[in-house]
């Protein structure tokens, strides 16, 4: 390989690493500005695709290198190979796209309605269930779960109520949960009527 081949291949490798550091600047950049929007002034709603659990602890914080180095991220070798860089970088993506994922899962788990309504715990509830790998295949093979876990989820008030109906289908729980909550709602207008 010639002078000038060589420098031509060490120009478009460095524009490949240039690009690719400047899309996973951004790409983490924006995961950080998602967080600050949804972090802020939801009264124990914590973040879209974040935590809306009264009191604990929000995990949709930016990613820290610590969080990200647990997913064993591919190490870059210096090769000056445009398509191993490429690769490289898609590496990279898989291991940011891991990351967030398992912290999507975490929050699911731990997420509850607090002081949300019933159709901001529904809209957290199914936006998490996007990143659970459960809830990736057939929607039959995970109904009865997704509802038992929505179910647990809920103010105790409204779980009391659902719980012995034994509901399996989830957009019927949803229905009933707003009914209830509803219900409640008016209840307590007319109370402070009186």
């Amino acid at each position: 390989m010639g002078v000038d081949a060589f420098i031509a291949v060490m120009n478009t490798t460095a524009e490949v690493v240039r690009e690719t550091t400047i899309a996973t600047t951004r790409a983490i950049d924006h995961l950080g500005e998602r967080n600050e929007d949804h972090n802020g002034g939801h009264n124990g709603e914590c973040g879209g695709d974040g935590n809306d659990n009264d009191g604990a602890r929000n995990h949709d914080n930016p990613m820290t290198l610590a969080t990200f180095l647990k997913v064993n991220p591919p190490k870059f070798k210096g090769t000056l190979v445009a398509t191993e860089v490429d690769n490289w970088f898609r590496g990279i993506e898989k291991s940011l796209r891991a990351s967030i994922r398992d912290a999507k899962e975490i929050e699911l788990m731990q997420l509850t309605q607090g002081n949300m309504s019933v159709e901001e715990y529904t809209r957290k509830f199914e936006d998490l269930c996007r990143f659970l790998k459960i809830c990736q295949g057939n929607p039959e093979d995970f109904e009865e779960w997704k509802c038992l876990k929505y179910e647990g989820g809920l103010r105790n008030e409204l779980m009391h109520l659902l719980v012995p109906l034994e509901i399996q289908n989830f957009t019927e729980l949803v229905n009933k949960s707003q009914l209830i909550e509803d219900s409640e709602h008016k209840m307590a207008t007319s109370r402070m009527g009186h």
